[in-house]
């Protein structure tokens, strides 16, 4: 558990994010955790950076819920690798359109978020990402 109400928690947790990115995309082989479904190939241009598909690491489970857990969210189960039409999707879509997506991220990613002690299913993560409120 990191406390992110402190100046030092918030920047250990902004490290270990920062840290994961790469290797979350390196372990992805630098694909969209929902090519499977969408077919992201058309979406990827190459980084500039690092020569691979250009993704942006999302959080499954937002941050700005990460005190709610009674562990820390900044963990490699937690970084999911998205191609930036799908990573807008998760955020801007209707909630229909993300609810595909993010049944299947966590059908994808559930038991390895238990191992981590992030215990969550799909009534949690609708509440989490706001469904029907928005």
């Amino acid at each position: 558990y990191i406390d992110v109400t402190t100046t030092i928690g918030e920047q250990i947790a902004n490290t270990q994010f920062e840290r994961g990115k790469p290797l979350a995309k390196m372990q992805s082989n630098y694909c969209c955790a929902l090519e499977k479904l969408y077919g992201c190939n058309n979406f990827y241009f190459k980084s500039k950076t690092d020569d691979h598909h250009y993704l942006e690491v999302h959080h499954f489970l937002p941050r700005e819920f990460r005190n709610e857990f009674p562990y820390s969210i900044e963990v490699m189960a937690n970084y999911i690798p998205l191609c930036p039409r799908c990573h807008r999707m998760i955020h801007r879509a209707t909630d229909d359109e993300r609810a595909i997506a993010l049944n299947y991220l966590l059908s994808e990613r559930v038991k390895r978020l238990e191992q981590c002690g992030l215990h969550t299913d799909v009534e949690l993560l609708h509440k989490l990402y706001h469904f029907g409120t928005r």
